[in-house]
């Protein structure tokens, strides 16, 4: 989990769930699943969030852009990009990345997301 800019709660759970807490009342705010076509994603590491509401979730499958609008209180998907990776790999919680999302550049000069692909020899994607 982690605190987007405006102070809500954004979470994931293992089974891709996005959703949004009021850290107030604790108020479920929001929730979408991320998903390929019908096909269910992991997901076994940490978010990231930008001052813009963008919320980066890499899942077994996919880097995902999530995008959290406070005022309507919704996501939406604003990109999915497919990366290759090992399967499961000893030490570690699940498939996929087996890194957080980190965020890097400035908003001025451009920005990048990048994480590990997984493989046992791991190469930034």
């Amino acid at each position: 989990m982690t605190l987007a800019y405006d102070g809500t709660l954004i979470y994931v759970t293992s089974g891709g769930t996005v959703g949004a807490l009021n850290t107030d009342t604790f108020e479920h705010l929001a929730m979408m699943q991320l998903q390929v076509g019908n096909e269910p994603v992991a997901v076994s590491n940490n978010i990231a969030a930008d001052e813009d509401g963008h919320i980066y979730v890499v899942t077994s499958k996919a880097m995902n852009r999530v995008d959290w609008d406070p005022t309507t209180n919704t996501f939406k998907r604003a990109w999915s990009t497919p990366y290759e990776s090992a399967g499961l790999i000893s030490g570690r919680l699940g498939v996929g990345s087996g890194t957080t999302p980190t965020i890097i550049g400035s908003k001025e000069r451009g920005r990048f997301v990048v994480v590990g692909d997984g493989m046992e020899l791991m190469n930034v994607v």
